[in-house]
């Protein structure tokens, strides 16, 4: 059982997100690089300890470093898109980064969550997910309301 490593996740992903602020742009932005190598090692030590309550079983120790690289890659992805200029090529490499990043994400934790479920669920689980890697790719990549 890992929901502390997820609720951290969470709260780490909730607050790196910013509205329109670059990282050159931000007068913080010292203290927020400080606080984001806090969250960092908050959600390290959180995913150690849950490696060491797996007892070595080799598919919960493999999810939960899957997991765990999955996410400080998409705060890598999404660090870089923050940077990044509008309308740049490195902004669009960022979003794709984030997609694919998070696409693993959703089938790790519902290939963890489908293995206890019934069938009947488990095909729910699925295509929800699906539904979501599908909506993903539609909000970032195909609906434009404005410019990037």
């Amino acid at each position: 059982m890992i929901p502390f490593p997820v609720f951290v996740a969470g709260y780490i992903i909730y607050r790196t997100s910013s509205d329109d602020v670059t990282l050159y742009s931000d007068p913080f932005h010292g203290i927020r690089s400080c606080y984001d190598l806090h969250r960092v090692i908050l959600l390290t030590a959180s995913s150690i300890a849950a490696i060491h309550r797996s007892h070595g079983e080799i598919t919960e120790t493999s999810f939960i470093v899957v997991s765990y690289l999955s996410l400080v890659l998409l705060f890598v992805f999404l660090r870089r898109f923050e940077a990044a200029p509008r309308n740049s090529p490195a902004r669009g490499g960022a979003k794709a980064g984030v997609w694919v990043v998070t696409a693993l994400l959703a089938a790790v934790f519902s290939w963890r969550v489908s293995a206890l479920m019934p069938w009947p669920v488990d095909a729910i689980i699925w295509v929800m997910a699906a539904s979501t890697v599908l909506g993903g790719f539609y909000a970032l990549f195909l609906h434009h309301p404005g410019v990037d």
